[in-house]
């Protein structure tokens, strides 16, 4: 989901397309015109998978103005490569665009990023990445991800955009400092590799630290400060255990040495995994003992964390809702809210969390750092 200026959203539905929520909380027919998904899904593991999902929804840092939206997308197709042509299956793979939106209707629509064709695959939209986020200074980060879960070399393997997150001016432009430029054997629009399934980005713009979460295998689900050409470990090293409750240690396999030094470790691990979703990043005024906090949201176990920062360091990190449902996104909205996307077999929901002056059970405790949270109800939206 995106804030938008006026207090409502739009939101993405994987298997459809994009929609907007008004700030009473109505709810507009798809957005014409925009990608939309397929209505179909295979089912993997219990849940949905299919190649061709909608996914990020973002707005351009100055949208007031120029009105860009940008969406991440599964871009499908039926012969975009011989082994498309060969299955017969429709494939998939990562793509960025942008355009506006206009009476409801997508006009002036631009690509921004998308793969070369070899990449595509019929493999599930499962650990796609496909996330968005704007620094302010005119350039976009994206992620992308194993998509299906198999591809373990892909991840460490410069010319490939596997397990990588993205860095390109605003309007697909490729930066000139990005790390990897004029080197022969690397895309130049890697900023970080080593990832396995990205689940949320985030830009801080006033530390200027990039943020992501990431699904590990058995556990190692992580919180990761994003640092330029740094390798994040997959597939050599996890924190978590393989699903045959092995170490992680495909670099074996892969001939692939690597010492444990140059691997970035996480900000904070969380194992055993809750499934992380999207994150953010507080900085409102409704709730002024957050302001700077991470606030992660997980899938498998309905929760929501709250983390603090200092000097770029975890320094403690609680559970503020428990068991609510699948969080699948957090924001903050332009009124200084925040606001979690839940999804579930009843149909998707979007609430609010509000500040309660009142005492409450759900009070949360003096964090580490001697800041104390305030206390909070959930309203809905719709």
């Amino acid at each position: 989901m995106a804030p938008l200026p006026d207090g409502g959203f739009l939101v993405t539905e994987k298997l459809f397309g994009l929609r907007q929520v008004a700030a009473d909380g109505s709810v507009s027919d798809l957005i014409e015109g925009a990608p939309t998904g397929f209505g179909e899904a295979l089912e993997l593991y219990g849940l949905d998978a299919d190649v061709g999902h909608i996914m990020e929804v973002a707005l351009h840092p100055d949208f007031a103005n120029n009105g860009w939206v940008y969406l991440h997308y599964g871009h499908r197709c039926a012969d975009c490569n011989e082994a498309a042509r060969e299955s017969l299956l429709p494939i998939s793979m990562n793509r960025v665009i942008r355009g506006r939106i206009k009476d409801r209707r997508w006009v002036d629509e631009e690509v921004i990023w998308q793969a070369d064709p070899a990449f595509y695959s019929s493999m599930v939209d499962t650990a796609a990445g496909r996330r968005l986020a704007f620094d302010g200074d005119g350039y976009l980060f994206f992620s992308v991800g194993l998509k299906g879960l198999s591809n373990f070399e892909g991840p460490q393997d410069l010319t490939s955009p596997y397990g990588k997150i993205m860095r390109l001016h605003d309007d697909g432009r490729l930066p000139s400092d990005n790390p990897f430029v004029g080197q022969a054997d690397a895309m130049p629009e890697i900023w970080t590799y080593g990832h396995r399934s990205p689940q949320g980005l985030e830009y801080d713009r006033r530390t200027h630290t990039l943020w992501s979460t990431e699904h590990g295998p058995r556990g190692g689900d992580e919180v990761n400060l994003l640092r330029p050409g740094r390798n994040y470990g997959w597939p050599l090293y996890s924190k978590g255990m393989d699903y045959n409750l092995t170490e992680v240690e495909y670099g074996k396999n892969l001939h692939l040495e690597i010492a444990l030094e140059d691997i970035e470790q996480p900000a904070y691990d969380l194992t055993p995994s809750p499934a992380v979703s999207n994150l953010m990043i507080y900085h409102g005024d409704k709730f002024p003992a957050w302001q700077e906090n991470l606030f992660v949201g997980s899938l498998k176990a309905s929760d929501l964390f709250r983390l603090v920062v200092e000097d770029g360091q975890i320094v403690h990190a609680e559970t503020i809702i428990t068991g609510l449902a699948r969080i699948r996104d957090v924001e903050m909205g332009p009124d200084g809210l925040v606001y979690l996307l839940l999804e579930n077999a009843a149909g998707g929901k979007l609430v609010r969390l509000v500040p309660d002056a009142a005492p409450a059970l759900n009070t949360l405790r003096s964090s580490k750092s001697g800041r104390t949270s305030l206390t909070g109800a959930l309203t809905p939206l719709f």
